[in-house]
This record gives C-alpha cells, sequence and structure tokens, in this order.
C-alpha cells in the first residue's frame, strides 16, 4: 500500500506556511501526491493511502530504467561498443555519466541477468550431446591488447530429431588451459562434439 501527502493548495494554506512545500520522506519506498484543500487540518498534514503502484526498478534502488540497461548491454555486447566510447557519446548528447557510472550499471543488470542466465545454463546442460569450441577475442589491457578465450557450448538437437530449443552458452577465460572446459562441464555428462586441432 502506498500513501499520499494530503495538504491545501498554496492560497487556502493558513499564513505561517511556506509557499514552498518540501516533500515528505519516503516511507518504504511509498509513494505521495498532494490532496485537496481539506484534506490536511491546521494541526499538519495527514497520511492517505493511494493505489498508485511503485514504479520498477531492475536494479533496486537504481536509478536507470530497464530501456536503458537493455540499450548499454546491447551496445557493450551486440554492438562492442566500448564504454568509455559510450560515455563520450553520452556527453556529446548532454548527459554526462562517467565511465564507472556506466560499469556499476553494466555490472547490475548482468547480477540481475544471473536467474535468466542459469536456466540457459541448465537448459543446455541438461542434453545429451554438446558442440564446445573456442575462440579468441581481444581484450584491452594496459598498454596493449590480449587475448583471450570465449568457450561455447551448443545444444541443438534439430538435426537429429530431438525437441528441445537449441540454445548456446557462453564462458570466457583468458588462456586456453584445459582447466577452463573442465570447470565449465564439471556437472556433465554426455557426448562432446569438438573439433580437436
Amino acid at each position: 500500500m502506498t500513501f499520499a501527502l494530503l495538504a491545501p493548495p498554496v492560497g487556502l494554506r493558513p499564513p505561517y506556511a511556506t509557499s514552498r512545500a518540501k516533500p515528505a520522506p519516503p516511507i518504504n519506498g511509498s509513494h505521495y501526491r498532494k490532496g485537496g484543500p481539506c484534506s490536511a487540518p491546521i494541526g499538519g498534514p495527514v497520511w492517505t493511502p493511494i493505489d498508485t503502484p511503485a514504479p520498477f526498478h531492475v536494479v533496486p534502488r537504481g536509478w536507470a530504467g530497464p530501456g536503458f540497461l537493455a540499450m548499454l548491454l546491447f551496445e557493450k555486447f551486440g554492438q562492442h561498443q566500448p564504454l568509455n566510447r559510450q560515455a563520450e557519446r553520452f556527453a556529446r548528447e548532454g548527459v554526462p555519466l562517467s565511465l564507472s557510472t556506466l560499469a556499476d550499471q553494466v555490472g547490475a543488470a548482468s547480477a540481475a541477468l544471473m536467474p535468466l542466465y542459469r536456466r540457459i545454463e541448465a537448459h543446455v546442460l541438461a542434453a545429451e550431446r554438446l558442440h564446445g569450441d573456442d575462440t579468441t577475442v581481444p581484450v584491452l589491457a594496459k598498454g596493449k591488447t590480449d587475448t583471450g578465450r570465449l568457450w561455447v557450448y551448443v545444444r541443438d538437437d534439430a538435426p537429429f530429431g530431438g525437441p528441445a530449443p537449441p540454445a548456446a552458452l557462453f564462458h570466457y577465460s583468458r588462456d586456453r588451459r584445459g582447466e577452463h572446459p573442465r570447470a565449465h562441464l564439471v556437472s556433465w555428462a554426455g557426448i562432446l562434439q569438438a573439433d580437436a586441432a
């Protein structure tokens, strides 16, 4: 339930009231609204419940909405646009956002998406047959570019008459050591198809 602070309009306030009302502090994330002329007695304001739901926030107590977070993540991971370039673009458009602020939002959105990742991981690792591969990706480091690895495990039984929908699971590592796929597939047993080079 949410509450509203009901106070008379400025013209009907007692002479000792200020011309600008100060917003009341939130109570447990509640919403407030000003009331009509007869809603507040001379002694002070009256709290009245209203039925407006609180706005949805992907990140608890966060300032960024779901549309901004989706755009930020898509630009970073889908379009390979680094956060520093996104910060420069926002600054050119009159919205100064620091690199650390954008990085905080990426981390918070990634944490919010973790349940979805876990569901995809469970679906992929429930397959009897996986296709696995790794590919190199450039990684920015201090003064140079390192080579990282993306490991992908694909579940796609459609060519074999399987009814389950296809899905892919990605993992990242800084090198190509064999301990990484062993750690990724520690809870899985089945047939792994890979190009052993």
